[in-house]
């Protein structure tokens, strides 16, 4: 069954993207790393919310999964290039007999470099999704808005028909938007993606290499034959490029597996972008706070299920630090809160303690990587 069109969208509200099926995958190793999540049975708890129905899940899930998709293949390759003259480097210095303390001290991971040009180029992706699709959803809401402002005017006219126009006109005026919706400033978007995807390249080349010098080390001292010391480096690799003869289970992902990675990465991108794209709007008055909206299909964890639904002033604190990710594979967003959308009950301190406490390790004080501001 294909994704259903916006047309197709209209009466029923966007259905969330957890509904929808998974595009096919471009290779065997997605195809199994898919598998799991396509057999999942789907279970959303409730209807969508108002400010929920101007964004559209199913093709914000298309698209990122395409995305990343497409990244792990790129990221994937550079990986298993980095191995392959790892592996044969290693294997020349074993055989001639030169392989030292001094060598594995200096050993660096050839063509590991090619990797933050790649993630900047995953990171901009994202994050430019992340913009058209929220200006996207500030249209659409607007739309609504107009609509809403239309039976205001009537209704006005109909309890003062005395008024003048001016009058009437300055009686709905909170219904009236601009369609002019600016990004982050390309300044600002290039120093988002130049420090996240060095920080993400450190993330894969030093546990990496960290293993790797592990295990010549260890080879060095216990006189290690080769045979021994490839399959000990092949499975130093296994982590990050798994296993293509077999499936790979979401629950078993690890923080250092690049599938891991990409997906938390890139929405952590996508939401950043989000966020700036918005930022306009949140000067004007039109937005008036975000909503984290999470995936509820039984995978969930505690700390997205919890702070689902709830409501964030923007630039604030709160937000910074409860933004998405806040786990591993983590697939939340932050939803903008129109002003014609109704009055919102923001999250409390002891509630923000409570995300806090819940969000996995090393997101606790995750902090949103571009001043939007």
């Amino acid at each position: 069954m294909p994704l259903a069109t916006n047309e197709q969208w209209s009466d029923a509200g966007r259905l969330p993207w957890w509904r929808q099926p998974r595009p096919a995958a471009t290779n065997d190793y997605a195809k199994k790393t898919t598998k799991a999540e396509a057999d999942t049975p789907i279970a959303f708890p409730r209807e969508l919310m108002i400010y929920e129905r101007k964004v559209d899940f199913a093709q914000i899930d298309n698209d990122l999964t395409i995305l990343e998709t497409q990244s792990r293949e790129r990221i994937h390759a550079i990986v298993t290039s980095v191995k392959e003259k790892a592996v044969a480097l290693i294997s020349r210095k074993v055989s001639d007999g030169s392989l030292s303390t001094k060598i594995v001290n200096d050993l660096e991971l050839r063509g590991i470099g090619q990797l933050v040009p790649t993630l900047r180029e995953v990171l901009g992706a994202a994050f430019r999704q992340g913009e058209r699709d929220l200006k996207s959803e500030i249209k659409r809401g607007m739309a609504q808005t107009a609509r809403n402002a239309s039976d205001e005017a009537k209704a006005v006219v109909a309890a003062h028909p005395d008024w003048s126009q001016s009058r009437v006109v300055a009686a709905v005026k909170s219904y009236q938007v601009r369609y002019d919706v600016a990004g982050l400033p390309p300044e600002k978007a290039l120093e988002f993606f130049e420090s996240k995807a060095s920080l993400w390249g450190a993330e894969i080349r030093d546990p990496l290499l960290s293993e790797i010098k592990t295990v010549l080390y260890n080879a060095i001292k216990m006189g290690l034959p080769i045979r021994e010391i490839q399959s000990q480096l092949e499975a130093a690799f296994l982590p990050w490029l798994g296993d293509p003869t077999q499936g790979v289970d979401d629950a078993l992902l690890t923080p250092y597996r690049l599938e891991t990675l990409i997906r938390t990465n890139s929405l952590e991108a996508y939401n950043a972008g989000r966020l700036a794209q918005g930022q306009q709007e949140v000067e004007s008055g039109l937005i008036t706070a975000y909503v984290f909206s999470a995936i509820l299909d039984g995978r969930e964890t505690a700390v997205c299920r919890f702070l689902d639904g709830k409501f964030f002033k923007p630039n604030s604190p709160e937000l910074d630090r409860l933004s998405p990710p806040r786990r591993y594979s983590c697939r939340s967003i932050m939803v903008p809160h129109l002003r014609t959308e109704g009055p919102v009950t923001y999250i409390t301190p002891d509630q923000v303690a409570r995300g806090i406490a819940l969000s996995g390790k090393g997101f606790c004080d995750h902090q949103r990587a571009v001043e939007t501001s």
